[in-house]
């Protein structure tokens, strides 16, 4: 999809953020003309990641709302919430799954490190339960 931009990224304005999300290969990111800078993905047991790319950008907004700066570490930090959430809500079902079946209290525990990320936090943790009959996504691979 982004060779089908051409020279638009190219050329864009200098305060412009520009990411490309490539799932569980990362993510990329700028401001403006700068370099492109890597963030790699969060190892999560993909169960539906619907809404995934929504969490990065909730988390984004989120982080510039509190300081409105576009500094690399404001960008970066963002982002780094983003994935987190987005790890976390791929092993629910749907787009909303995480919010169904987790408290934000559950979920801070998890991002505060006060429950390992690492340890890969699965919705039976949550009291979820895991449908058997869920489609994969064919858009992105994981059917």
């Amino acid at each position: 999809r982004i060779s089908s931009l051409g020279t638009l990224l190219e050329c864009s304005p200098f305060d412009q953020i520009q990411i490309r999300t490539h799932g569980a290969n990362g993510l990329e990111f700028r401001l403006g003309g700068s370099a492109w800078h890597y963030r790699r993905a969060l190892p999560t047991d993909v169960y539906d990641s619907a809404g995934a790319g929504d969490w990065v950008t909730a988390a984004l907004l989120a982080r510039l709302a509190d300081d409105p700066a576009l500094t690399y570490r404001n960008l970066n930090e963002g982002l780094k919430l983003g994935q987190a959430l987005a790890a976390i809500s791929c092993q629910f079902p749907g787009a909303r799954g995480m919010n169904s079946a987790a408290t934000w209290a559950q979920i801070s525990l998890v991002l505060t490190g006060n429950e390992a990320l690492e340890r890969q936090t699965r919705p039976h943790d949550f009291g979820a339960t895991r449908p058997t009959n869920l489609a994969g996504c064919t858009a992105c691979g994981n059917g």
